[in-house]
């Protein structure tokens, strides 16, 4: 047989055996078919845990990328325990996986054939100690600006807590930090706990403390929380490492890192062709931010939201910068902030929504999924029309108007203005 006849009867064999297999009543075996294939279209994302915003904040822009893409995403958490991650690992194997983005407590160079057979591994957060695709942020600078706070405020006595220096992320960040404030007249209490043993931590040294310092904003919480249960009369500033916030509030000095820009370039590189094994993928730090730029359309609404502003820079200490625009300025606006990111918020007219809402705007469950449940209140029919691009919300309707006619008692009463 030659190559064409060849072809022509192994394609006549498969469709008989689906016809037979079709009428006996069998079913397509979905772990087989994937073994055919070699691959299952799947995607894992192995976590320590969902309870730290950061990680839920990876995890949905992450899962929102890969469905875009095609791809479902396993969710897989580890509690940071070596033995629950190998176990993890092994069955993301036997599911046979494209790739994973995997936040590991299994760091050390033993551990660097335990993903033989993946297809794609990137490491995140965390960095191996052996030759590795891993994307993180500039740690160094963390600890250096977290110190040059301290240091501004000119406090004596700081109580530092971070997790276990294993990890590179909290190692480059408490170098760093003991580095720079190295030579200071401040003391640093230095302290490596987990959550469970923050209370006693704080009750023997809150005494003496004036600041708070840690590497982590699942910790800000918990000392806040412990603060609070002391009754104590003023509270302590606390200085900490967070994911970014749509709102800001004076909880805690946040110093903000953007993983969900992370999480979608894991996703990326996760599905990408590159078969490299090695490369180091750096984010910029997104740092202190103490403002918000708002574009405003030019209306009544904008004089009030000006003045409203005041109240909100008073009760979060963010500078809010209101820019008013006509609306035959919205346009360049728009285009200028799809290339430079100028602005953050905008309060715009609906009619522009559809135009650029794929091109510069965050769908709101990407920033919380708590806010689509609020509109529930809205009347039926008003999220498809002013919120709702593609089957995806990206604005909220703010400001509830109806325009209307008047027409004076006289005014038909002239011929002319009948005319």
């Amino acid at each position: 047989l030659d190559m064409a006849n060849y072809r022509h009867l192994r394609e006549e064999i498969i469709r008989l055996v689906e016809e037979a297999a079709q009428k006996l009543g069998f079913t397509l075996n979905e772990k087989a078919r994937m073994l055919r294939k070699g691959s299952s279209d799947s995607l894992a994302v192995i976590l320590p845990n969902i309870q730290f915003k950061q990680y839920r904040d990876f995890y949905a822009s992450f899962k929102v990328y890969a469905e875009r893409k095609g791809y479902s995403t396993e969710l897989m958490l580890t509690n940071d325990n070596p033995d629950i991650e190998r176990a993890l690992i092994q069955q993301a194997k036997a599911m046979l996986l494209d790739g994973i983005a995997i936040v590991s407590c299994l760091t050390e160079k033993e551990e660097q054939g335990i993903f033989d057979g993946f297809g794609k591994v990137c490491y995140v957060e965390r960095k191996p100690q052996f030759p590795a695709v891993y994307y993180g942020f500039d740690y160094t600078r963390c600890g250096e600006e977290l110190a040059e706070s301290i240091i501004r405020h000119e406090y004596k006595n700081v109580l530092l807590i971070h997790s276990t220096l294993r990890y590179s992320n909290e190692k480059e960040t408490i170098e760093s930090f003991n580095k720079r404030i190295s030579g200071i007249p401040c003391n640093v209490i230095d302290v490596s706990t987990d959550s469970l043993r923050l209370y006693n931590t704080l009750l023997e040294e809150y005494e003496t403390i004036e600041a708070i310092v840690t590497t982590n904003l699942g910790f800000a919480e918990r000392i806040r929380q412990i603060c609070n249960s002391l009754i104590l009369v003023e509270a302590l500033p606390i200085y900490t490492i967070s994911p970014m916030f749509t709102l800001p509030e004076k909880d805690y000095i946040k110093y903000e890192l953007n993983y969900s820009l992370l999480g979608r370039q894991a996703a990326e590189e996760c599905i990408g062709k590159s078969k490299t094994k090695n490369s180091c993928h750096i984010l910029k730090n997104d740092s202190y931010r103490k403002w918000l730029n708002v574009l405003a359309l030019e209306g009544p609404e904008a004089s009030v939201m000006k003045a409203m502003t005041k109240l909100y820079e008073e009760k979060t200490g963010t500078q809010i910068n209101i820019s008013v625009l006509s609306y035959n300025e919205i346009y360049e606006a728009f285009v200028n902030a799809e290339n430079f990111g100028i602005f953050d918020i905008f309060r715009i007219d609906v009619t522009w929504l559809s135009w650029f809402a794929d091109k510069i705007l965050l769908p709101l469950e990407e920033i919380d999924d708590r806010i689509l449940k609020g509109t529930q209140e809205y009347i039926p029919a008003l999220m498809g029309k002013y919120s709702t691009v593609n089957n995806r919300v990206y604005a909220l309707p703010v400001t509830p108007s109806a325009q209307i006619l008047f027409y004076r008692k006289d005014l038909f009463e002239d011929a002319a203005g009948k005319r």
